[in-house]
């Protein structure tokens, strides 16, 4: 194992050397209404998760390759 922030050895994810479980939850920002992603995060921070999984669904407008609208995260 390496002195990398994250690595992986034996069939485990270590970080800072200590093994780390990823705890993930999905939220789909465009199913949701903009005035309710914050809540949404909240929740799922609240349910023990520090990992969001999100992708851009089909049919969501791009601008210069990014959503026009996307939540504004932060820990």
């Amino acid at each position: 194992m390496n002195n990398a922030l994250l690595s992986y050895g034996d069939a485990v994810l270590y970080r800072s050397g200590e093994p780390y479980r990823i705890l993930a939850g999905a939220i789909h920002y465009f199913r949701v209404h903009p005035e309710l992603w914050q809540d949404r995060l909240r929740r799922l921070k609240a349910m023990g998760a520090h990992t969001v999984d999100t992708y851009r669904g089909s049919g969501t407008p791009l601008t210069s390759g990014r959503p026009k609208r996307t939540p504004k995260l932060a820990s």
